[in-house]
Parts: C-alpha cells; sequence; structure tokens
C-alpha cells in the first residue's frame, strides 16, 4: 500500500507538472552561466583538462533535461488515462459526449479504451464477460481482504452505510439493513459462479494467480464431493486465515495448498462461529470490530437528566409517577435488590414478576434429566422455559411497523375476538393496550387457520409479512433456515417397529395440548410477536405458530419427554412427530404399563395433554394421519379423507388454470397419500415440475395435458382401491438368489470388494506361462466380447473412434492403441459432442462409457474415477450442464393404446402395402400388444443379421385349446438364454392375439 501522506489525486499531479516544468526551466537558464564560471576559472588555472570537463558537464546537462522532458509526458499521458478511467464518481452518458466531443483519443491509452470506438460508442460484445462487482469490492479482492462470496452474487453489493444502534448494553456500529443473504451457506454452484467472479477480479490484476485458484476451486469441488455443504465452512476459515496472514504478518498464502489443520476441524464435523454484524467467521459477535463500546451496567444515579432519556440514553418508563429500573429489564439484571430506588417491574406488561411463564415443572425436568450426557443440552432446555427461549432473530433492533392483518381474520371476527379472549386467559399473549409498551415494535398480519379435517380454528401470525418489501425485512426472514431445520419421524419407522414385534403389538398414542404455546419467548424479544386487532394492540409471550423457529424449538423439550421415558422408566419403543408421541410394545408386553408411565411423566412435568387425542392401549389406531392395524397387519387411509383427496382433485380437474396456492395444496394432498399409496410418488413429477412456473402463490398456471392424466390416474385409482397398503418386510433380497436382471440402464457401474484396487493391476503380476496359454487367453478374448451386447458394444466402437480421431485432429499423438486421458481432455471431448457432433446427453455419456470399457479391457484404471472411487467431480457438472441445456428438446413417448392398435389394424386391413407385409405388420403388432414384447424381440435390424438359434420362428408358435404359446429364445431380462414361454389367449374381439397367429 502506498504511504499516507501521498495523495492520489489529479490536482496534485498537475501541480507536480508545474514544478517540474519550472525546474526544468530554472535549470535551463542557470546552465550558461555555470559553463561560463567554470570556463573562466579553469582558464586562469590554465590546465589540461579544460576542455574535457565543460564537455561532461554539458552532456550530463542535456541528459537531466531529457529525462525531465520524458517523466513530464509520460506524467501527462498517465493523467490523461486516469481520468478516462476514474470510476470513483458516477459516470453519466452526458460525461461521455462532452469528453468524446473535447477530448482527441490519445496514443499511449489502453488499446481495449478505444477497440471499436466512433462517434456512437464501442460494441458491447467488444467487452466479453463483464461481472457486475461494485468498485468497493473489487478494491477489496484486489487488496487480499477477506470476502464474503454471497455478496458477488448481489448485482452491484455495496456495504450500506453504517449507524449506531445499542443493543443488549452495547453501542454497535451496524449497517442501516442488516441483510440476511449474506449469512447463508452458498450451494457448490453458487460457490463456482461466485469464486469465478472472485477469480476474473483477481485475476485482472495478478495474472499469475490464475492457475492457483483454479487449483483452490478445484480443490473446494472434491471437497464438497466428500463433505457435503462442510466445504463453505472450509472456504470462510480458509478466507479468513490467508486474509489474517497477508494483512498482519504480510506472509501470503498459497490457495493451492490444502489446509491440513481446518480439514480436520472439517471432518470432525465441527461448527463454525458466524458474527452476526459483519458475517466473518474470525471473530464472535461480542467481539466485532464494529462495535464502538461495550457499555458497562452501572447503578442508575439519583440525578436526573433531561429529557425522556437515562444516564445511558435508554427510554425512561414510569408506573404510578415513579420511575422503573432499567437495569432491572435488561438481560444482565439490577445488582442493587432491595437498596434500588426505582420500580423492580417489567416495563413491557407492568408485572412485578419479569420471569418467562411457562407450566412445565423446570425443577422436575432438570433432576429427570440429570445424567443426561448432553448437558448443553439440557441448560439450553430448561434455562429457555426458565427465561425465554431465543427465537433466532438475527436483528432484533427493527424499526416500528404495523402491518395488516389478512383476509382470513378480518372476514371473521367473531372468531378472531373468542380466540384473542382465550388466548389471554391461557397467558399465551398479554393484552389489550391501547398503545404497546415498546419504544419499537412489529406488528405482524393476523390470520384464521382452519383444520383440514378436525375443522378447527386457530390463530396464525403471518411472520412472513410484508412480502417482497425492500425496505423492511420479515421476521421469519431474519431466521437463518438452516439453523431451523430439523427432519421428522416417518410412518415407515412405526411400520418397522410392529413388524419386529409382529402381529398384535400393542400401540399407544399420547398428545401434547396447546404445544408450541408451552415454550416462552425471551421477554426482549416480545416486541416482536405483536397484533392489532379493532385498535386495540396484543403481543405473544409463548412462542407462536408461523414461526420458522417454533417447531426445532419446542422438539427439544420433546426430545427430552423421550430420553426420560426410555433412560429413567424404561418405555422402549417411542416415537415422536413435535407434539404427537406414539409408543409400541410386543404382543406379550402389558401396553397399560407404558401407558400408565408415560401419563405419569406428563403430570410429573406438568405437560397439558389433550384427553381425546389420548388412545391406547389397542392394535388399531391412527398416527400421522394413518390408520396403522397390527392386527391385520396393513396400514390404510381413513375413508374420509380418501373422500376429500378424490373432492379436491374433481375441483381442480374442471378448471383450465389454478394458482399456485391450490397446486401446493394439491400436491400436500397426494404426498400425504403417498405415504400409503407408495407407487403414487411417481405421478406428481408433472404437478411439482408445474408448481415451479409460477413465482407468487396468488399467479395462475395452466395445466397441461400430462398434469391432467396424473390427475385422471389419481381420482380412477382411488375411487376403486380399497384404501389398504400391507406391511412388508423391509429385509431385501439379492438379485442374484431370484436371477433377477436387467439391462434396463444406459451405462455399467460396479465396485469391487477391495475399492484400493480400482481395477489397476500390472502386467508382472501375471506369469508369463499363464500369459502364453493360448486357450485360456482366447477364452479370456472371448468373454470380454461377450461381457456386453453386441449392440452395446458397437455403440462403445463409434465412440471410442470418436475420441481417438477428437485426439488426432487436436494434434494429442500416442503411440499404443490407448490415447492419454485426463478430466479436462474429457470435458473437452464433452464440448466437442455437444457443439460439433450435435449428440444427445445420453449419446456423449455412452461415448464415455465406450471410453471407460476400453482402457478396463486394456487392464488401466477407470478414466471416469478418482483413485478413491469417486466420479470426476468436474466432469459430472459438465454432463448436468449438458442435460439441463437440452431438457426441453426432451421427446415424450406416449403408450399405443387399443385404440390406436384398433385404427392400426383397421387400415392395414384395407390395404396399405402388399397382402404379405400388411399381414406381417399386423402379426407383430397384435402379438406385441397383448404379450408385452420389446421391439428387439420381434424384429432384427437388417435382414443378413436373422438367426435362426436367437430370433423368433414360426416354429416358435404353438397352440393347444384356445392358447396359442409363443416361445422366446432370448430376451434383456433374460441373460443366460433360458428361454421363456408366453401364453396369448383367445379372446372374444375382433383383435385375437389367437387368431391372428392361426391366419399366419
Amino acid at each position: 500500500m502506498p504511504p499516507k501522506n501521498i495523495v492520489n489525486k489529479s490536482d496534485d499531479r498537475v501541480e507536480t507538472i508545474e514544478n517540474t516544468l519550472s525546474a526544468t526551466d530554472s535549470f535551463s537558464s542557470d546552465n550558461p552561466t555555470a559553463s561560463t564560471e567554470t570556463q573562466n576559472r579553469e582558464s586562469i588555472e590554465h590546465t589540461s583538462a579544460t576542455e574535457n570537463v565543460n564537455t561532461n558537464i554539458l552532456v550530463a546537462a542535456f541528459n537531466t533535461m531529457s529525462q525531465c522532458v520524458n517523466g513530464l509526458q509520460k506524467s501527462v499521458d498517465t493523467l490523461m488515462t486516469e481520468k478516462l478511467y476514474d470510476n470513483s464518481k458516477p459516470y453519466n452518458l452526458h460525461q461521455w459526449y462532452n469528453s468524446s466531443n473535447t477530448a482527441p483519443p490519445l496514443q499511449n491509452t489502453p488499446d481495449a479504451l478505444h477497440h471499436g470506438l466512433n462517434r456512437t460508442g464501442v460494441r458491447s460484445d467488444d467487452f466479453p464477460n463483464v461481472d457486475i462487482v461494485s468498485t468497493g469490492l473489487q478494491k477489496q479482492i484486489i487488496q487480499g481482504k477477506d470476502i464474503n462470496l454471497a455478496s458477488l452474487l448481489i448485482p452491484s453489493f455495496e456495504s450500506p452505510q453504517s449507524h449506531t444502534i445499542l443493543a443488549d448494553g452495547m453501542e454497535i456500529n451496524v449497517g442501516n439493513k442488516p441483510d440476511p443473504r449474506l449469512n447463508r451457506q452458498l450451494t457448490i454452484q453458487e460457490f463456482i459462479k461466485a469464486f469465478g467472479k472472485f477469480k476474473r477480479v483477481m485475476t485482472s490484476a495478478f495474472p499469475g494467480r490464475r492457475f492457483e485458484l483454479d487449483a483452490y476451486e478445484e480443490d473446494i469441488i472434491e471437497i464438497s464431493n466428500f463433505y457435503g455443504n462442510k466445504f463453505y465452512d472450509y472456504h470462510k476459515l480458509f478466507s479468513a486465515k490467508a486474509s489474517t496472514l497477508l494483512q498482519e504478518k504480510q506472509i501470503k498464502v498459497d490457495w493451492s495448498k490444502r489446509d491440513r489443520d481446518l480439514m480436520i476441524l472439517i471432518g470432525a464435523g465441527v461448527e463454525i462461529n458466524i458474527c452476526k454484524l459483519c458475517h466473518m467467521v474470525d471473530h464472535d459477535t461480542k467481539f466485532c470490530p464494529l462495535q464502538l463500546a461495550e457499555k458497562s451496567v452501572s447503578t442508575p444515579h439519583l440525578t436526573k437528566n433531561s429529557g425522556n432519556s437515562d444516564i445511558r440514553g435508554r427510554k425512561r418508563f414510569y408506573h404510578n409517577g415513579k420511575e422503573i429500573c432499567n437495569n432491572f429489564n435488561s438481560l444482565s439484571g439490577c445488582n442493587k435488590d432491595g437498596r434500588c430506588l426505582f420500580l423492580h417491574m417489567c416495563s413491557n406488561c407492568r408485572n412485578y414478576d419479569h420471569s418467562a411463564t411457562t407450566p412445565i415443572n423446570v425443577e422436575v425436568l432438570q433432576n429427570e434429566l440429570r445424567n443426561h450426557s448432553d448437558k448443553s443440552f439440557v441448560y439450553y432446555l430448561c434455562n429457555g422455559l426458565k427465561y425465554g427461549f431465543d427465537t433466532k432473530v438475527s436483528v432484533t433492533s427493527l424499526p416500528t411497523l404495523e402491518c395488516r392483518n389478512n383476509l382470513s381474520a378480518r372476514s371473521q371476527p367473531n372468531v378472531v375476538n373468542e380466540l384473542l379472549r382465550k388466548e389471554c386467559e391461557n397467558g399465551f399473549m398479554y393484552g389489550p393496550f391501547d398503545t404497546l409498551p415498546f419504544s419499537s415494535y412489529r406488528v405482524s398480519p393476523l390470520g384464521v387457520a382452519e383444520g383440514k379435517y378436525s375443522k378447527k380454528k386457530r390463530l396464525i401470525l403471518d411472520l412472513s409479512a410484508p412480502h417482497q418489501s425492500d425496505i423492511h425485512f420479515s421476521i421469519n426472514e431474519l431466521i437463518d433456515k438452516d439453523t431451523c431445520s430439523m427432519s421428522y419421524v416417518k410412518i415407515d419407522n412405526a411400520i418397522d417397529i410392529i413388524l419386529k414385534y409382529g402381529r398384535h403389538s400393542w400401540l399407544c398414542k399420547y398428545d401434547i395440548s396447546n404445544a408450541f404455546k408451552n415454550c416462552p419467548i425471551l421477554p426482549s424479544q416480545w416486541p416482536l410477536f405483536c397484533i392489532k386487532w379493532e385498535d386495540k394492540y396484543y403481543f405473544y409471550v409463548r412462542l407462536t405458530f408461523g414461526c420458522r423457529s417454533s417447531p426445532i424449538i419446542f422438539d427439544t423439550l420433546s426430545q427430552a419427554i423421550c430420553y426420560i421415558a426410555t433412560n429413567n422408566y424404561k418405555v422402549n419403543n417411542i416415537l415422536h412427530l413435535l407434539d404427537d408421541f406414539l409408543t409400541i410394545d410386543p404382543p406379550h408386553a402389558e401396553g397399560e404399563r407404558s401407558m400408565a408411565l408415560m401419563m405419569m411423566i406428563f403430570k410429573r412435568l406438568n405437560v397439558p395433554i389433550a384427553m381425546h387425542k389420548t388412545v391406547g392401549p389397542v392394535t388399531c389406531l391412527e398416527y400421522l394421519g394413518i390408520i396403522l392395524d397390527s392386527e391385520k397387519m396393513e396400514a390404510r387411509l381413513p375413508q374420509e379423507k380418501v373422500d376429500r383427496i378424490c373432492e379436491f382433485i374433481s375441483s381442480i380437474s374442471v378448471k383450465s388454470s389454478c394458482s399456485k396456492r391450490e397446486v401446493l395444496q394439491l400436491l400436500g394432498h397426494l404426498n400425504f397419500a403417498s405415504r400409503v399409496i407408495l407407487p403414487g410418488r411417481s405421478f406428481v413429477s408433472y404437478l411439482i415440475n408445474l408448481s415451479t412456473k409460477a413465482k407468487e402463490l396468488h399467479h395462475f398456471v395452466r395445466l397441461n395435458k400430462e398434469c391432467r392424466i396424473d390427475l385422471e390416474f389419481w381420482l380412477r385409482f382411488l375411487k376403486n382401491w380399497n384404501g389398504i397398503n400391507m406391511f412388508y418386510n423391509s429385509t431385501f433380497i439379492s438379485s442374484y438368489d431370484m436371477e433377477l436382471y436387467t439391462d434396463a440402464s444406459s451405462t455399467i457401474d460396479t465396485t469391487f470388494q477391495n475399492p484400493g484396487t480400482r481395477c489397476r493391476h500390472f502386467s508382472g503380476t501375471v506369469s508369463q506361462n499363464l500369459r502364453c496359454n493360448m486357450v485360456l487367453k482366447q477364452t479370456v478374448e472371448q468373454l470380454w466380447t461377450t461381457s456386453i451386447s453386441k449392440r452395446t458394444k458397437d455403440a462403445y466402437d463409434i465412440g471410442f473412434m470418436h475420441f481417438k480421431r477428437y485426439l488426432l485432429l487436436n494434434n494429442v499423438t500416442f503411440t499404443n492403441n490407448l490415447a492419454p486421458v485426463s478430466e479436462e481432455i474429457l470435458i473437452y471431448f464433452v464440448a466437442h459432442c455437444q457443439t460439433v457432433l450435435k449428440l444427445h446427453y445420453s449419446t456423449i455419456k455412452l461415448y464415455l462409457c465406450g471410453i471407460r470399457y476400453n482402457y478396463l479391457k486394456e487392464n488401466c484404471s477407470d478414466p471416469l474415477e478418482l483413485y478413491n472411487g469417486k466420479p470426476l467431480p468436474r466432469l459430472t457438472l459438465i454432463l448436468n450442464s449438458v442435460k439441463r441445456s437440452q431438457n426441453q428438446n426432451k421427446r415424450i413417448r406416449l403408450p399405443i393404446t387399443f385404440d390406436i392398435l384398433e385404427q392400426i389394424i383397421k387400415r392395414l386391413r384395407k390395404g396399405v402395402f402388399s397382402k404379405f407385409i400388411d399381414l406381417m405388420i399386423e402379426t407383430a403388432s397384435v402379438i406385441s400388444f397383448f404379450g408385452f414384447l420389446r421391439c428387439g424381440e420381434i424384429t432384427v435390424i437388417k435382414s443378413e443379421h436373422f438367426e435362426p438359434a436367437i430370433n423368433l420362428c414360426i416354429s416358435d408358435i404353438s397352440f393347444t385349446d384356445n392358447i396359442a404359446n409363443l416361445h422366446l429364445k432370448q430376451s434383456k431380462t433374460d441373460p443366460f438364454r433360458k428361454g421363456i414361454d408366453i401364453q396369448l389367449h383367445k379372446i372374444n374381439s375382433h383383435i385375437c392375439p389367437y387368431r391372428v397367429l392361426k391366419d399366419i
């Protein structure tokens, strides 16, 4: 970096140039005088060196003048160039036209500036790969500072101007609006896109770093393949470490070398703490450099300050003429209990009990969890129940905003009034207030949700509002999705336990009443959960339905109950999904014991139970909306839910278009049904694709033909299905035991028992005598030939031929039959296949398999895999890109229905070709339709390829009473060529396979 006393401004440089000119003029005027004095002095001394001295002085003087003039010219050129490139100030069209009309082009200006320059500007394609990166970010990248790559995905992102706020006793210098996008975990595709911009900015200043950064990107992709999303944690730690060493120690880190220490941390599953203010990983939020000063907690002085603020700048609150203690309302509390002159009461609710409230008996819970191995889990749960849970909102100091209530609430005022009354009576919320006791607060829209089947109505707080606001973030937007994501129990988990114990297993179900509302909210976050109804204000003090973090917070209580039941009271096989619990006991056990113990646990912990939902011990009950029957060993959908799904499908099918909300609701119903109707998951893909076409929930999409076919399938199936799915054993039987084979896959893949070999062997490992055994050698060659079908081998040979031809055309020479291969060569070959050969994705993949086959045949390692057996990461990404780019050209094949077959036969019987050909096509069509034959089982590509020992002949047809037997000598699913007999029955129809074969 340049010294601070050097100022790079145009005016200063002009002044420097003028000083240089004046110095040059002074030197020119003084030089003759100096020469005269020297000549006079030397003439007096009469030395012999007079002429030489004068000559040397003149030469030095002219050299100095020449250097000054050259320096002046360079300074002028530099100044003019910087004026043309100066982007520190906004540059508009008016300035461009003024500069283009007045300033002539400079000869020393970079070529790119005047490339294609004319009176109307330059061509856009003269400047390819222009990244939209702000000047500030470019400067930070070039200086080697730690950059949040998420900011490069935001066009022209600039750090917002900072201001000071007061939070938790600290004055913090933060941006005008914290951007939660900077705190998200990038996917590998997003990382590649952002890091590509980072590389181009860095290499524009330091071209030599291209190889280093490319190697780092490859390393990150490899880490992603092994450790998933942990690659981004590694990058954040590595980037912060490299930046710190450069800025503090003047040590430049080689990015192409992997940091082994960081990889050990990542491999061990260490969680990375991220600062919530600047989103960096090298410090915690408490020690963020954006903080100006941390205020020490002090007792209030008796002296009154002017205005409505106390000595620490906090707003004063009064109750009945007396001032409320602000220290008592802070997180640290007041340390002058009994001696404080101010009121110790809550400034929010005017309650003397400032702590959070919950019906849970925290002391008993803490005692039951005393032997829990995770002490941090116990502390988090018990401390949250005592003092309130942090709802994980990243920024709590939000400006006041009041949102309008949803239509579902405005249209049902009586229902809302009754529900609000019950919420306040149960202590779930405080109110009503004429004005809220908060300096700033957020009023979110209030809505009413109705149960699909129970028809029970409940209040919902829309914490995702305001929607699409550029000024205000919603509460849910400020809660990180990743930290609140969780996996729920599946109905299959319960079925597996029932299968384990067998028929007549005992089932018991329990349900916690008002699930989320048993957990209190941290009092400092009450202003974030306010509502307004009929000009009165309320605010929640318990977790709400609609908050993104409510499920994962409440689930800690459910986990604790499961731990207590399992470890303290030996209640085995307990499952839970939030507030729903299920216990399963073997038939010989007493189901009443589990029921009694669980009810005792709930009573001791004072957990409220919904008695009307508590069932057991029984052998049949409804859990997660599915009826589990251990008597019949089956799972089934309740009939009312089947009827509701059919009704919903019928209402959608008659519409030409529907909203995205309706499509998502329909998908929810079908996904629920797919828990029992397992094959049904294959018939929702078109609906899922359709739901992605609309951006907003109220936008409409048109139902296409494919979606209507899927809906018709669902409707017909549900109306004729008995709603039952039997319990199947989860133990898998090997295909080798059943002699089940298929080659429906377009590729071949394998993994050996010893992954260290990876098909890599050397010729020296086989003795010379064994290799000279011609009989075995010929047998091996024959086995290699028959390892794949002839048709597949022909495709492999064509692909390998194109690969070798591609290498020869690009001047890649090789001596033996095998060409050199690397991931980079394969990537360029894929690009060659797509752009030059115009091949489809499946054909390109088939060609790559051909390359792999030929290399394995020649005793070489698999060129499509790494040493550890993982696929080549960059090649995989390129193939995925090719696949996505060709998705729109996918050809949809529709089946030949009986109606279509009937039209074909009707046309052939009228005469299309010769009588023989018409009869042959009719026979092939009818037999294929009724026998479910593939095209390759009844046809050959060319007549010379026909072999009676393999292909279908007339002699393969035999008849019995009303049955025609068709013997197939080989098929795709018959690798050992045992043959199979297909029976075609005589039917009462004008298109009968039995009669068609009889007429041959």
